[in-house]
């Protein structure tokens, strides 16, 4: 029985403010792919601002995952 076929998965990685996020966002929107954050910071969801976290536009253009599904207090761990 052949097995379906996974997606391509592209990780983009790179130092802060070198473009990765509006790379990963012209990607999506090529491929109609997902964005998918692992960005620990941007996991919280009150620190929209200090994280740079998508903007609705933004959020609008391709689907994004992982952004602001955290309170403050809440630890996270790898």
């Amino acid at each position: 029985m052949a097995s379906p076929s996974l997606p391509p998965l592209a990780v983009i990685a790179g130092p802060t403010a070198s473009g990765k996020s509006a790379f990963a966002l012209r990607m999506a929107e090529t491929r109609r792919g997902v964005i998918i954050n692992a960005d620990a910071s941007q996991c919280y969801r009150d620190l929209c601002v200090l994280s740079a976290r998508p903007s609705p536009a933004e959020t609008a253009r391709a689907p994004h995952r992982l952004y602001g599904f955290l309170a403050a207090e809440a630890p996270l761990g790898a």
